[in-house]
């Protein structure tokens, strides 16, 4: 996909179908609604068509669910432009029809039709860029953007535009739209999501490797936007460390730190910029809660099973490193204890255990990547955490929702029946997560 596809989507617009003829006598209208969501039209009555629930689904505290198409009806004439490398002044202009949509059914959570931007128009697919990308990318703004860290628009607008102008932001996006559908129950089976997702999950890698090696500081919004993006790819797609060299394996460190460097280096764009909000500082709590040295809890269960286990083993000789990070996960552990009901302050909280990975040394980084017994279930221990208060999370949190029970599970099999004392309070914590999830 070139880098220079389209100018901004604000600046594109779709006319109205023009009028073929006098208008056809038909029935009176009764009041029907044609656009309001499928709950309704199961139950036979009308629909206000208020997003992202009506007001009949809210009165009944059903779930409101809203119709999507495999292609915008656009039913007219509609913009378009051809996706090649020439310049912009020697793109044309042309209009195509568009022919033939599928209706699928799936649940639009957590948006407002204030945010959700307008459906970008795309060019015929004669080259890179076909119905399948068309249908990815009016997912991602219409659904998937209102349900990702930050404001709806900050993705269904903002990040867009700059895909349009950055390849590997555009096909992050499109990767991570492939695995949102696959995720949802009623995803629609026109198109192969599985061979989609991986086809752009590698183009977004291969041309954002190159982009990150370039360090241009024009284009720092849309690496900032691309990392976050395929971070939230990283998380949503469990099912891919059946593929790495260890089921337990976590490529969170990787993305995580890997954002991190782009804000240091960049700390001015990355602070005024577009995605600012994502790396501000936390209003209610700090950046990661303060290390304590554990007196009771699962944090002084792994103390003494450490202490025990220290006499007479190899791990000696990273003892400091282990009660290091036991020590500070040990106020995460008292978040269990207390019951957060505040959006914000749960919000925040989650962050701050993002950010306890992304502030995890490098020699504790490279245990866990070479499979240390005792870092693994230190990192069980924190994706128990996180899993409990995703609980309680909203939408926004799909993409991590499943993977805190997998990581548990997956140390839990790697390190074997050796170590079930340690790992004992994760997989109760995963238990009981999985039951009320």
């Amino acid at each position: 996909m070139p880098a220079q596809m389209s100018p901004h989507i604000s600046e594109l617009g779709v006319p109205n179908p023009p009028s073929n003829g006098p208008a056809k006598k038909g029935r009176k209208s009764k009041g029907k609604s044609r656009l309001g969501c499928s709950t309704c039209k199961e139950r036979k009555v009308k629909c206000d068509e208020q997003r992202p629930a009506c007001s009949q689904c809210k009165t009944s505290t059903r779930r409101c669910v809203y119709p999507i198409r495999a292609l915008p009806k656009w039913q007219g004439q509609v913009v378009t432009f051809p996706l090649s490398t020439s310049s912009s002044s020697e793109r044309e202009t042309r209009t195509a029809g568009v022919e033939g949509q599928v209706d699928t059914v799936y649940a639009v959570e957590g948006s407002t039709a204030t945010d959700i931007a307008t459906p970008p128009i795309l060019s015929e697919p004669s080259q890179s860029f076909d119905i399948q990308h068309v249908f990815l990318l009016v997912h991602f703004t219409s659904t998937t953007s209102s349900i990702l860290l930050g404001s709806p628009s900050l993705w269904a607008r903002d990040a867009t535009q700059l895909a349009f102008r950055n390849d590997f932001l555009m096909h992050a996006i499109l990767a991570l739209s492939a695995r949102h559908l696959q995720e949802h129950r009623d995803c629609p089976g026109d198109y192969d999501f599985k061979l989609l997702e991986s086809d752009h999950l590698q183009k977004a890698l291969t041309s954002f490797s190159s982009a990150v090696n370039a360090n241009v500081v024009s284009g720092q919004d849309a690496l900032l936007a691309t990392s976050f993006l395929l971070f939230f790819h990283a998380c949503a797609d469990v099912t891919s460390g059946a593929n790495l060299s260890q089921p337990c394996e976590d490529t969170s460190f990787t993305f995580l730190r890997g954002l991190r460097s782009l804000v240091i280096e960049n700390s001015h764009v990355a602070h005024s910029g577009l995605f600012k909000s994502l790396v501000a500082k936390p209003h209610l709590l700090p950046l990661v809660l303060p290390p304590a040295v554990p007196l009771q809890g699962p944090g002084a269960v792994l103390m003494r099973l450490l202490h025990n286990l220290l006499q007479r083993s190899p791990f000696m000789e990273n003892q400091e490193l282990y009660i290091e990070r036991i020590e500070s996960l040990t106020s995460y552990f008292s978040l269990l204890e207390a019951q957060c009901n505040d959006t914000k302050t749960l919000d925040e909280l989650l962050m701050s255990c993002l950010r306890w990975q992304v502030f995890c040394s490098a020699e504790y980084v490279a245990l866990v990547q070479g499979h240390d017994i005792i870092a693994l279930t230190i990192l069980a221990h924190y994706y128990a955490v996180v899993g409990y208060l995703l609980a309680g999370a909203k939408d926004k949190w799909w993409w991590l929702r499943r993977k805190p029970i997998y990581m548990v599970r997956a140390i839990g099999k790697y390190v074997g029946p050796d170590y079930a004392s340690w790992m004992e309070w994760p997989r109760m914590i995963a238990q009981r997560c999985e039951e009320t999830g």
